[in-house]
């Protein structure tokens, strides 16, 4: 199977007060961190936002998640598969995102992730079916990425299947920053780490 990859850097940030892809962590900007780790995993890679992962990029037209993962899957070529990773979540894995690429079947796989559990769609290995049922989807009014968990192939695994591949701080490897204060909280997490 040829998975692609995905990397969501835009959105305004209006939580967060600006750009969440060029905020720094450990020297480096958000989106540049993600990016490395996709590239690791998947064959090609392209950036949906304003450009600043050094990842090839694609305007993000500021619709809504789904429609970004749509641009994305567009400008792919000759994938069976992408993951979807959006560029707020520093403590993402290469190792997580291999698993995800490297899980059995053809189909989606979604992790469960959190405090009560809840699918992480945005850091996920994403079917062509799935992919290619997003037109559909947004002509009928969809813009959030719980559409795509509606589809047929979707697997949602549980955290004792991908922990063991998120390193350290597994448990909080699906951890997103809306907010500065939540950066700040991962930030720490990651340079406590030897």
């Amino acid at each position: 199977m040829r998975c692609g990859g995905i990397l969501l850097t835009g959105g305004a940030g209006r939580r967060f007060g600006g750009n969440k892809a060029v905020a720094v962590v450990q020297g480096e900007a958000l989106a540049v961190r993600a990016g490395r780790a996709l590239q690791s995993a998947a064959e090609v890679c392209v950036e949906v936002g304003p450009g600043v992962s050094g990842l090839p990029a694609v305007p993000d037209d500021r619709e809504g998640p789904l429609v970004a993962v749509g641009v994305g899957w567009a400008a792919l070529r000759d994938c069976d598969a992408a993951l979807v990773l959006a560029c707020d979540m520093p403590l993402v894995t290469a190792g997580l995102l291999r698993w995800l690429v490297t899980h059995p079947g053809h189909g989606s796989v979604v992790p469960l992730g959190g405090s009560p559990l809840r699918a992480q769609p945005l850091c996920a290995r994403w079917s062509a079916g799935a992919l290619g049922s997003i037109g559909a989807l947004v002509t009928a009014g969809e813009r959030a990425m719980r559409a795509l968990l509606a589809t047929e192939d979707v697997l949602l695994v549980d955290p004792s299947d991908w922990s063991p591949a998120a390193g350290p701080l597994a448990l909080e490897a699906l951890a997103d920053a809306d907010t500065s204060e939540e950066l700040a909280r991962l930030a720490r997490l990651l340079s406590d780490q030897p």
